[in-house]
């Protein structure tokens, strides 16, 4: 795990990675996730993550987050100059007012919205630039930048191609999706897809 997170009030930290190759794959024999996060399970906000390298993969329950409990989500910044490769259950997520669970089950990082707070925290932007972004429908791998109670963030992808059927949605699915979804009191965000679309699964 590379972590700049928090549990208090104060905001967390942010992460700047610049690599060749960057894998994040797989959970811990606890279900603990691969992770890069600077999320807060406080009420302060979560930090902001800029990745760059020539190649990214984010796999089997691994995770790319900056969530956020009651502040709002940080920003994720992904610059990939070949291919972005989200495989079997993982995340790029950038949300608000939901917790974070502990208890990750089938090497999924998930998200428990029951019984959560809904905060006012607006999701946070996610802005990703590849050469190419694979991820497989039926995986259920998602990119999210969704609110509980405040406003959905905004999603940027510049990209040749988004291939093998992930695709935007209004609301995450058991498909791979692209979210950015507001609370019951928040305005949906913004998703903007700057390349070919290749959805294999119609919403």
């Amino acid at each position: 795990q590379i972590r700049a997170s928090t549990q208090a009030a104060e905001n967390a930290g942010n992460l700047t990675i610049t690599a060749n190759t960057v894998t994040l794959s797989g959970t811990s024999p606890s279900n603990i996730p691969s992770t890069i996060e600077a999320q807060s399970t406080g009420a302060g906000e979560a930090g902001d993550i800029q990745l760059n390298a020539d190649r990214l993969a984010v796999r089997d329950g691994a995770t790319i987050n900056t969530r956020s409990l009651q502040g709002n989500g940080g920003n994720i910044r992904l610059d990939i100059d070949r291919i972005l490769l989200l495989r079997r259950d993982s995340k790029i997520s950038s949300e608000a007012g939901l917790e974070v669970s502990q208890n990750i089950a089938g090497g999924t990082a998930t998200t428990a919205t029951e019984g959560s707070r809904a905060a006012d925290g607006d999701g946070g932007n996610i802005t990703i630039n590849a050469g190419f972004v694979i991820c497989p429908a039926i995986e259920n791998s998602d990119i999210t930048a969704n609110a509980s109670g405040g406003n959905g963030g905004t999603i940027d992808i510049t990209t040749n191609a988004l291939l093998l059927g992930i695709a935007p949605r209004s609301q995450s699915t058991l498909l791979s999706d692209i979210t950015a979804s507001a609370g019951s009191g928040g305005v949906d965000g913004t998703i903007t897809i700057a390349g070919v679309v290749d959805d294999l699964v119609p919403d």
